[in-house]
């Protein structure tokens, strides 16, 4: 039998991960000496620790891994499980992707103009003409020198 401190190298978690596991009754060593509170676990217990730390991997909760070490899960749960993992993959996989176009446009911008248009930092100026408000922002000059300016014509209501 090892300690935790050794079992842990063995199986390279961690003696903190090992006790959360016994805490939440996930994977509990095979004694505890009674004098002195050491765990002790057996090299018997390696491929059961390491399914579930590829449980885990694949993102399953510590709730559901529990409930599938300790039998009370059918296979066709399982698969579920899985299914469900893999559409969260995919959605993070896709915001990712999208994120990544996001910032290829931004480089294919400043590689066609030279410079990156900062369009949260505009000064912005208001006047007011009857019944309207005008709203003229001064967007950064352009690589070629010119100034965009833009205004926006906001219905306004005097009464």
């Amino acid at each position: 039998m090892f300690r935790i401190g050794e079992f842990s190298k063995i199986a390279q978690v961690s003696g903190r991960l090992l006790r959360y596991y016994d805490e939440i009754g996930l994977f509990n060593p095979v004694h505890i000496d009674s004098e002195t509170g050491y765990r002790y676990y057996s090299a018997q217990q390696l491929p059961e620790l390491n399914r579930i730390l590829a449980l885990k991997e694949l993102g399953l909760t510590l709730d559901q891994i529990a409930r599938l070490v300790a039998g009370h899960i059918s296979t066709d749960e399982i698969r579920g499980m899985l299914v469900m993992k893999k559409a969260q993959i995919e959605q993070t996989l896709s915001e990712e992707l999208t994120r990544i176009r996001y910032i290829e446009s931004r480089i294919n911008q400043i590689d066609r103009e030279g410079e990156l248009r900062d369009y949260c930092r505009t000064r912005l100026s208001a006047f007011e003409v009857p019944e309207r408000i005008y709203i003229v922002a001064d967007f950064p000059r352009t690589a070629k020198g010119s100034t965009d300016r833009h205004a926006l014509a906001v219905q306004f209501n005097a009464g």
